[in-house]
């Protein structure tokens, strides 16, 4: 089109109201998922200077009835209370707080519970409101409630919070999504648990690292007065791996934003192969689709994995060991597009650009490289037939002639295990030792296992350190595993004189 026909005139100017009732039934619809709702409302908390916080699953007999999140921060006035509970409220949040848009407390809360109940004390003094989504339907009416009542909630027994002074407590009631039959109860509310708990270790890993802050999770039944025991959430650090995977990592990359006369910093990290670190593996699932970028907004995790568009496929095995740490400082917040919900990042193209030309991204496609390398090179490990080869206890020509045997063309050299004699108690014929690579015969029997020859004790150092091959291999020794070797012990202890 002509772009003289696009300059088109205005006449007059009118205020159009939203439809209330349509925009009631959005909020159910917002996308919050359960943990990362939760994780906007710890956000508050942390910024009201809370020590303790406390998720509350509360059931019945029919099925789940409410979800308490209570916190022992400084808590809000009647005037605080009435502002925070405007959709935008003005709180005047800094640069250096968790909240950013003064909507998370209503947007997280009014997409998981069609009603909201804020209660909170200052200085004793305790208020309360409530939104529903009838309320808003009405008209936006929220509700005033009894003070007494609210005082009368906010003496109940938290554990490890204590609001009788100061605190806030927010109630969920008539759930949206968390939802269970008498039969699915005790499995949707223990896999809730779960999901929040890992969730909540992620985010807040370094707030809970430096005991800034402590979450609880318990669960209690309506009808009792009595809640279970709480369980403290654990951090959960993405980067905790004690050692990268390659030599020359953990590596720093500055990323320079030109038309913003900003720098970024990025950590590059490689995680050791097969690792079983809590860190590595993140609560479980598909740990392909842990690697990418973890964005820090103060100290708070808001994008955990995901390569935003520079990688065809954020959960492509081969680069499962590769994660960058990026703290988002809080002038470039606009420019990074921080969703809502503050769980995801949309990084501008400049970020993009820099990450894929010049030295920063010769730098950034060598990391990715040697990611892709060291995954590559222990799955090679693993497709090879045999994972040792003789070593210590095995005369020279004996070392020599077994490796010929046990390598194979294209894959890395089988390691070397050692055999040797040493002192064991009498039940025991030999012992495995993956930390060293090492069976241990028990000398006990080593003259009756070499009486017709050496090379018969040759032989049997030989089979054992074939058939522990996988034992050998294992970072440590399960308890599984312990049993079963003690039966082959028993075993092989009743063959000999």
């Amino acid at each position: 089109m002509y772009l003289e026909n696009l300059k088109i005139e205005t006449v007059a100017t009118e205020k159009i109201a939203p439809n209330e009732k349509k925009e009631a039934d959005l909020y159910a619809r917002i996308g919050y998922r359960l943990e990362e709702a939760l994780a906007d409302l710890v956000d508050n908390s942390i910024d009201a200077e809370a020590k303790n916080v406390l998720i509350r699953f509360q059931k019945y007999g029919e099925g789940i009835h409410s979800v308490l999140i209570v916190d022992d921060g400084r808590g809000m006035s009647k005037s605080g209370l009435k502002e925070a509970m405007r959709i935008g409220s003005d709180t005047n949040k800094g640069p250096s707080q968790l909240g950013k848009y003064g909507t998370g407390l209503k947007s997280a809360s009014l997409s998981q519970a069609q009603s909201v109940t804020v209660l909170s004390r200052q200085n004793g003094i305790a208020v309360g409101r409530r939104w529903t989504i009838q309320g808003i339907r009405s008209g936006w009416i929220c509700e005033r409630l009894n003070a007494d009542h609210c005082s009368r909630a906010m003496n109940a027994d938290f554990g490890p919070v204590e609001t009788h002074q100061a605190g806030t407590m927010v109630i969920w009631e008539h759930l949206e999504h968390l939802r269970a039959s008498r039969s699915s109860l005790e499995k949707v509310l223990d896999r809730a648990r779960k999901t929040v708990a890992n969730e909540l270790a992620i985010r807040f890993h370094r707030l809970l690292e430096a005991e800034a802050v402590q979450i609880w999770i318990d669960e209690a039944d309506v009808t009792d007065e009595a809640a279970g025991e709480p369980v403290p959430v654990l951090p959960l650090n993405p980067f905790s791996h004690g050692g990268c995977g390659m030599s020359g990592y953990p590596k720093e990359l500055s990323i320079e934003l030109q038309k913003h006369r900003a720098s970024l910093k990025l950590e590059l990290h490689i995680w050791p192969a097969k690792s079983n670190l809590p860190g590595y593996r993140l609560g479980g699932g598909k740990v392909a689709s842990r690697q990418g970028f973890y964005f820090y907004r103060n100290d708070r995790v808001i994008q955990a994995g995901g390569w935003n568009g520079l990688q065809g496929d954020d959960s492509e095995p081969h680069l499962s060991l590769a994660r960058v740490a990026i703290d988002l400082p809080p002038k470039l917040e606009s420019l990074f597009k921080l969703d809502i919900g503050k769980s995801m990042i949309d990084p501008p193209v400049e970020f993009s650009v820099a990450l894929e030309s010049g030295e920063t991204g010769a730098v950034f496609r060598k990391f990715l490289k040697d990611a892709e390398a060291t995954y590559r090179h222990q799955k090679r490990q693993d497709s090879a037939k045999f994972a040792f080869t003789g070593g210590n206890g095995f005369p020279a020509a004996v070392r020599k002639k077994m490796r010929a045997a046990l390598s194979e063309k294209g894959l890395p050299a089988p390691s070397e295990g050692a055999v040797r004699w040493t002192r064991l108690p009498a039940d025991e014929l030999f012992r495995i030792e993956p930390a060293s690579a090492e069976i241990q015969l028990n000398k006990n029997f080593q003259a009756t296992i070499e009486r017709d020859s050496a090379g018969a004790a040759v032989l049997v150092k030989a089979l054992f350190l074939l058939l522990f091959q996988d034992d050998l291999a294992k970072s440590f020794m399960t308890e599984a595993s312990r049993d079963r070797i003690r039966r082959i012990n028993q075993a092989l202890l009743a063959t000999l004189p």
